[in-house]
């Protein structure tokens, strides 16, 4: 995090924020933010109220933000941490796979629907594209799930990248899959 970065924090941002501002400064979910602070990951202040519950110091966000650079797995949520804020399974997400003979006509498939997007994706373009949460993605990366660069602290997808990780067993047999990725496994299979 360059001194710049910081600066423009400092300008923009109290000496003291709430939870809502944390996950703004640090790019992450409303759930992430709750369990940072909740696991003492981000020193704060818990009032017990039902809202501006946390009163949280801008330095410690800060040097949150500076060692998650340095380490970002030690501040990653336990396995199945948002398994349970989720939806229950509908019978369709759990029977939504490509056989594995059809696997290489996917290629193409995948290759052709992502022939408008530049040769490189960001989180959010991926994020629209397979229907799943831009944390969703950044936990894939994390656990080295899907290949991309992480360049001036952004995630950068390249198609090539993207296409090997949907055609995957690991994203193939993802159990609660999202709408969209629903969607286009059955675009596919349709087409067969």
């Amino acid at each position: 995090m360059t001194n710049s970065e910081i600066e423009a924090i400092r300008r923009t941002y109290p000496r003291i924020v709430s939870k809502d501002q944390v996950y703004r400064i640090c790019h992450i979910s409303k759930a992430t933010a709750l369990y940072l602070l909740q696991s003492g990951l981000i020193p704060c202040v818990d009032s017990g109220k039902k809202t501006r519950r946390y009163r949280v110091e801008l330095d410690d966000v800060i040097a949150y933000l500076q060692n998650r650079e340095i380490d970002p797995f030690s501040y990653k949520p336990p396995e199945n941490y948002y398994v349970a804020k989720s939806h229950p399974a509908s019978p369709h997400h759990k029977q939504a796979h490509i056989p594995n003979d059809l696997i290489p006509g996917a290629r193409s498939f995948f290759e052709d629907k992502l022939q408008k997007f530049n040769d490189v994706l960001t989180t959010a373009q991926v994020s629209r594209f397979l229907g799943y949460s831009k944390t969703t993605i950044v936990n894939w990366y994390e656990k080295q799930e899907i290949k991309c660069f992480f360049i001036k602290n952004k995630l950068i997808f390249p198609k090539e990248y993207l296409i090997d990780f949907i055609v995957s067993d690991r994203c193939n047999y993802i159990h609660l899959k999202s709408n969209r990725h629903v969607a286009l496994i059955k675009e596919y299979l349709s087409a067969e």
